[in-house]
Parts: structure tokens; sequence; C-alpha cells
């Protein structure tokens, strides 16, 4: 009887085990499918124009280097910071339409890299695969040095409450990801790669984010495109973002080249803050009358800086998050 009884027992524990390997394993495609899933979601065709920012178009254009009148809707003071940035921009004898352009980015670099932190919402479309992605609204904090990133979706309602966290040199160098709702509740925090491709659902890791990250892109690629002379470039006055006052930097690749990442693309730069708040580039049209294929924008919503972030606002224990209850593996 005895023996029996044990016999029982120890078939009972194998049971157990197989079950708790099996769910394990469950929870581990659910974890992936998720993210996979994720990653198809945001191929889906469609935008909804009221999340869009409010790109008010000029009336006037200002060709790079030349001097221009501006427009009189402009006060004073953004005036003055309007003709600062051309005069920056104004054109040598004999150089490249781009050297202008990449003087401007490096002083603008310089400026950033004195801003300690800021918070802003990001609103971003992306082209990736093919399919122009849906507007997403992030909420984000950045903090310089040490270089950390908070992001928390707010649309659309596919990714509204998932969240990212990375701070360089902590987390065994991942970035932490929560998905939104039951999902969250289901799979608790993921551990990812910045690297990886399904953190790179977006197309571009963790670490390409903010506004100095932009620049420096922006300052490679111009680097690169100076071994080419297919390039115009002008300053476009009385442009607004979201009601707000901007001076944009439009430079155009006139034909399709492979050594282009884009046609058209547009810097707009806060005329009171001197900070660039939209990027947006166009791809060339498939016909002569066609309409440009927009590739991406970003643009800075809210944007404040030098708020004196602290580690806590990139702490996993941050009451205000949903990683409270995560406990580094470390």
């Amino acid at each position: 009887m005895n023996r029996l009884l044990c016999l029982s027992r120890t078939r009972l524990g194998l049971l157990l085990a197989i079950g708790c390997l099996a769910t394990m394993s469950w929870i581990a495609g659910v974890n992936e499918a998720w993210f996979s899933a994720r990653a198809q979601e945001s191929n889906r065709p469609g935008v909804s124009l009221t999340d869009v920012p409010k790109v008010e178009p000029a009336p006037r254009v200002m060709a790079g280097g030349q001097s221009t009148a501006l427009n009189g809707a402009l006060g004073p003071e953004a005036a003055r910071a309007h003709s600062r940035i051309a005069a920056t921009l104004c054109k040598r004898p004999g150089e490249h339409p781009l050297n202008p352009v990449l003087r401007w980015a490096r002083a603008e670099l310089a400026d950033i890299k004195q801003i300690r932190d800021y918070s802003a919402i990001l609103v971003r479309r992306e082209l990736v695969h093919g399919r122009l992605r849906e507007c997403e609204r992030i909420q984000m904090k950045v903090r310089h040095e040490p270089f950390s990133v908070y992001l928390r979706f707010l649309a659309p309602v596919a990714v509204k409450g998932q969240e990212c966290l990375y701070v360089v040199g902590q987390h065994n160098g991942k970035l932490l990801a929560r998905p939104p709702g039951l999902k969250g509740s289901l799979l608790g925090v993921v551990e990812l790669k910045p690297t990886n491709p399904i953190a790179q659902a977006c197309g571009h890791p963790i670490t390409d984010v903010g506004i100095r990250r932009l620049i420096e892109q922006l300052i490679e690629v111009g680097e690169q495109d100076l071994r080419h002379d297919d390039c115009a470039v002008r300053l476009v006055s009385g442009e607004t973002v979201n009601g707000r006052g901007c001076a944009c930097l439009e430079i155009t690749h006139q034909w399709r080249q492979d050594h282009f990442t884009f046609h058209v693309a547009r810097i707009y730069i806060d005329l009171e803050t001197n900070l660039p708040i939209r990027y947006e580039s166009d791809g060339w049209p498939a016909t002569a009358s066609g309409t440009r294929p927009r590739i991406d924008d970003y643009t800075y919503e809210r944007l404040t800086t030098n708020l004196g972030l602290t580690d806590d606002d990139f702490s996993t224990s941050n009451q205000a998050y949903g990683f409270r209850k995560w406990r580094d593996s470390e």
C-alpha cells in the first residue's frame, strides 16, 4: 500500500512539473506572439487626421542666404530669431548648399547638449515595411547624462498604456517594456535588447529617441550628401506648428538616386526656443504629377526643458509607472 502511495505521489509530482513547464512555455509563446502582433499592427495603413499635428503653410519663401522681407505676421522677437537663423544659413561663394545647414546643425547640437533633460509629447508617423503607420502619441521623458528614456504610449488604442524604460548601464543594457492592459498583467515586464527586431518595431532603437539624436543623424546624412551636387536648400518663413511660429529649413534632392534617403526634408525650428520641434521627409512621387509619399514625421509638443529630472523619473520603483512590481533579476 505504501509503495502504491509513493508511486502515486511520484506520478502526481511529474504531472505537476509537466503542467508548470507547459504553462511557462505557453506564457513565453504568448509573450513572443504579442510583440510580433504589435510589429504587424504597426504596419496597418490608415492615419487618423485628428492626431496629426497642425502645420500651417507659409505664404512666402526665403531662399537660403538671400535677403527677403519677413512675413508681417511675425512679431519683432520672432523676426529677429528668424534673421539669426537666416544669417547662419548664408551660403559662402563656391561652397556646397549643405555646408550652411551643417554649420547650423552643429551649432544647434552644441546648444542642445547644454540641455540636461526635457519632457514632451512625441507625435510620430513612420514608414515601416512600405506602409505608413498610424499616428502615435507618446509621453516622453529624456535625460542626456546618463542617457535615460521613459516612454508611455497615449495613442492609438492598440498600444495605449504601453511603457518603455531605458537607462544606459542598467538592466544588463536592455530596455524594459510593459504591454498595455490585460497583456501587461499577464506577461509582466519584458526585457529586450535595443537592437532586437521586436524592440525596433518602429524601425529605430530606443537609443535613437530624442532631439539630440535627431540632429546628430541629420549631420551624419548631410556629411554623406556633401559628396553629391543634386541639392537645393531654402528657408521658409511664416510657418507654424500647432500655433507656434517656426522657420522651416527645406532640403530637396530633385532626382531619385540610391545614395539619397529622401526627396524633400523639412526641419521646423521654433522661433521662441530655437529648438527643432518637427521633422518630416517625403520620397519621390511615382509619376511626374503624383504626390510625394510621406516617409516619416516627428513633432515634439509641449516641449519643456531642464526640469531637473531625477533617477526616480527613470526608475522601475516609480509609483506612477507600471514597473513597480518588477524586480531586477541581477
